[in-house]
């Protein structure tokens, strides 16, 4: 589901944040620059404020989000696999957003020697990826990184 690929589009997609933030924070920065050689301090102090502003309103409003999701793409490229099977016992549809992404809540019911019995088991679909490919009923082998499936196979 995740691949090099989607790393590499949330690179150029920051680097075009980057880009227009930049745009953006130039004026105010040659302003600053022109109240210390004209020494018009209204204009430095005036300056500096929006400079503040609009970069904190772009990074946190944008780019941390960007960020977030890149590093979890990056983790979850990077990282070793787990996997869990069991049958998807609730797909729940109230979202969850963490990590720069929209995540589906999905419950399986799973079966491990270890323990008596079954216990459920909460895992996170990511919903950049498309709809959840199985149905409530199916048994299914999930790889995960840290609860997020990164892959999903259906038992027939």
């Amino acid at each position: 589901m995740y691949s090099q690929t989607d790393l590499d589009k949330l690179n150029a997609l920051l680097k075009q944040f980057f880009g227009r933030l930049a745009l953006f924070l130039a004026i105010p920065f040659l302003a600053i620059v022109a109240s210390l050689i004209w020494r018009i301090s209204v204009l430095g102090h005036v300056a500096a404020v929006v400079f503040a502003v609009v970069f904190c309103i772009e990074w946190f409003a944008v780019g941390a989000e960007i960020n977030k999701y890149r590093k979890l793409v990056r983790d979850i490229l990077t990282s070793n696999e787990r996997s869990a099977e069991g049958t998807v016992s609730e797909i729940e549809r109230d979202l969850i957003h963490r990590d720069g992404t929209t995540f589906l809540t999905i419950q399986l019911e799973v079966q491990e020697a270890t323990r008596q019995g079954t216990y459920l088991r909460t895992v996170f679909f990511d919903t950049q990826k498309g709809d959840f490919p199985a149905s409530v009923g199916q048994k299914v082998n999930v790889l995960l990184f840290d609860n997020v499936v990164k892959g999903v196979s259906i038992f027939e």
